[in-house]
């Protein structure tokens, strides 16, 4: 089901952080917001999860819900964070186990551990699967917290930079199972990306954020301009297009 944003006004005290936030991300595509540090990406993540009290409308589908806590089948929502924060004591096959546990009792039936293995192989961290999670570098950290938000088969997908301390291989081969699964299942995901040439090659719709606003929305190609590259990074750029007709985003120098 599609997810609505409609006037989110989010602030700390006398400052303004959200202003009029307007916004639609679609079943079956990844929406990425985009913008430069400390425009409010992750702000507005924690307002449509219901982490941080904002003002506004939030619409599943028709239904309208104060946030995706408060949803009726939040259990089918996923939320990754950019902190990683698990219990330390647990292997990481036990850390993405954790992502069943609201649909599991005390026995754990068999098809339910084929799940967390077939995710284990899909992110390529079967062998890690007895490792404690304390043991593993940032990198294999965050790889071990997607795939914990993907096995629980979400039809909501929310993540915060899910590709923050990978390398590009990895970047790329996350991405790609997020596409696969997005596809797949039709599930709405929305996700931040720092990286705009990642954002152009896997969003099917980019929404960029300035001064706590809606700035632009659309396709990567209606969005990623130099004008816009301009006016919202403060980067002189060169765009050009590669044979499927992607944009990329090439930095030149920065301007004030």
């Amino acid at each position: 089901m599609d997810l609505t944003v409609k006037n989110i006004e989010f602030g700390y005290r006398s400052k303004i952080v959200l202003h009029d936030v307007n916004m639609t991300a679609k079943a079956g595509e990844i929406t990425a917001i985009l913008g430069a540090n400390a425009v409010g990406k992750s702000t507005l993540l924690k307002c449509i999860m219901g982490i941080l009290h904002a003002k506004g409308q939030i619409f599943v589908g028709e239904e309208k819900c104060r946030n995706l806590f408060a949803y009726k089948s939040a259990d089918k929502v996923s939320y990754l964070t950019q902190e990683n924060a698990v219990p330390a004591l647990l292997t990481v096959f036990e850390v993405i186990l954790l992502g069943r546990m609201s649909s599991l009792s005390l026995r754990i039936p068999p098809e339910e551990l084929e799940r967390v293995y077939r995710v284990m192989k899909d992110v390529k961290i079967e062998p890690l699967a007895e490792r404690m999670f304390r043991q593993l570098s940032g990198g294999q950290r965050r790889v071990v917290s997607i795939a914990q938000a993907i096995v629980k088969e979400p039809e909501i997908l929310i993540m915060d930079e899910p590709t923050a301390n990978l390398d590009m291989q990895n970047q790329m081969e996350i991405l790609d199972l997020v596409r696969r699964y997005t596809k797949e299942r039709k599930t709405t995901t929305l996700v931040t990306l720092h990286d705009l040439n990642m954002a152009a090659r896997y969003a099917d719709r980019i929404v960029i954020l300035k001064d706590g606003m809606v700035y632009c929305q659309g396709t990567p190609a209606e969005t990623l301009t130099k004008e816009v590259v301009r006016q919202t990074y403060h980067v002189e750029s060169e765009v050009t297009y590669d044979r499927m007709g992607i944009p990329m985003v090439n930095p030149l120098y920065a301007v004030s």
